[in-house]
């Protein structure tokens, strides 16, 4: 576990790394374009346990991110926990005994919050088996606010329709037109159990193709408002929002 610059979290734990990308497989790799982790998994080949021989960012699970010096169970005091920020826990590739593995730390630190991010929404209930602790938050991201919003009702749907499961948010970095009308006003009038909504420009090689607006988030700001759901803009929305930026947690999360 390691301390991170990721604004909306305090740490980072990857006890599982690597990525075949939305229903890629090992013979088919299908990553995102400009994904950063799979570039610092090359940068570290060889290294902080990457494989020096092929493909760096194949799926891995890592048993040292167990041990005293990486795993949450050895911290005391609360943190906010981005789990796989260097890749996807819940990759259709991923064996189930790995996500059992992490949820049973969850389940065992309830001082730490565990943030979730996948692209994958169905791998959080493709089993009957993994249960989700009160700390864990099931994240789905997408490069449009209808691709998050989509991925969110699959996560009802995957998890059948539990409705304990309740810690839901969706990451969004706009690649392509800003929301429609439609999916604006699916959140201003609570058609999501989105509760919570990050926000952050593009970021990677190609992110000045893809700027944001402000009447862009002006706009998603408000329908989020309207609904009662918090926003939280990254800082690399500063000089397009302008400060203070709207940074806001949830109940239930580590601040």
């Amino acid at each position: 576990m390691n301390r991170t610059g990721i604004e909306w979290a305090t740490h980072t734990w990857n006890p599982v790394t690597g990525c075949w990308g939305p229903e890629g497989t090992v013979e088919n790799p299908n990553r995102c374009p400009g994904c950063y982790a799979e570039r610092f998994a090359r940068r570290l080949q060889g290294r902080s346990g990457y494989p020096a021989e092929g493909d760096p960012f194949r799926p891995i699970f890592h048993n040292a991110q167990f041990d005293r010096k990486h795993s949450p169970l050895y911290r005391k005091k609360p943190a906010r926990i981005f789990v796989s920020s260097m890749g996807d826990l819940w990759g259709d590739w991923v064996p189930e005994p790995w996500q059992e593995d992490v949820l049973a730390v969850c389940e065992q630190t309830p001082q730490h919050t565990y943030l979730f991010l996948t692209k994958n929404p169905f791998g959080y209930g493709h089993s009957t088996a993994l249960f989700f602790p009160d700390n864990a938050w099931l994240g789905v991201s997408g490069p449009s606010l209808s691709e998050v919003l989509s991925r969110e009702m699959e996560i009802t749907a995957y998890t059948k329709n539990d409705e304990t499961v309740t810690n839901i948010y969706g990451s969004l970095e706009p690649r392509y037109h800003w929301p429609t009308g439609a999916a604006l006003d699916s959140i201003a009038r609570s058609h999501s159990r989105l509760a919570w909504l990050i926000v952050g420009a593009m970021t990677g090689p190609k992110a000045k193709q893809y700027p944001v607006e402000r009447v862009w988030l002006r706009h998603l700001v408000a329908a989020a408002r309207q609904a009662g759901i918090p926003v939280f803009l990254k800082n690399n929305l500063a000089e397009v929002w302008g400060e203070p930026l709207i940074q806001e947690f949830p109940e239930g999360i580590v601040t």
